[in-house]
């Protein structure tokens, strides 16, 4: 018994970083000849992910019922300054002031054009 928790023991400080770079090269090539302090890194480093997973499990539902606040209210302002962006665009009204069909009409015409057509008259006879 007392050899199994020396092997944990020795085993956490491996895993904790705690040991020398001298005694950490030993403790990996006892590794590669010892099956049960292998089988042990293994079960340790299982059951800290299994805490973990734990921890952040509660951390999760601890937050549950209230959500996160502050991304709904990301979400929240994003949406109304889509529809703000939208509706002003899609208005028609640029500037605070309506388009003039005057302004597309090019007046850079020779003397003697107008740049009104009053009337276009097709000829379906073929004349």
């Amino acid at each position: 018994m007392r050899t199994e928790l020396n092997k944990i023991e020795r085993v956490d400080t491996y895993l904790n970083n705690e040991f020398s770079p001298s005694e950490k090269l030993a403790f990996e090539k006892e590794l590669t000849t010892d099956n049960e302090l292998s089988f042990v890194l293994e079960e340790v480093q299982l059951l800290r992910q299994a805490i973990c997973r734990s921890e952040l499990r509660k951390a999760i539902n601890d937050n549950k019922p209230g959500g996160n606040s502050m991304g709904r209210l990301i979400a929240g302002g994003l949406v109304i300054l889509i529809v703000a962006l939208s509706a002003y665009f899609l208005s028609g009204i640029s500037a605070g002031r309506e388009m003039d069909k005057t302004e597309f009409v090019n007046t850079d015409l020779p003397a003697g054009l107008s740049p009104q057509i009053d009337s276009i008259q097709i000829n379906s006879s073929g004349n």
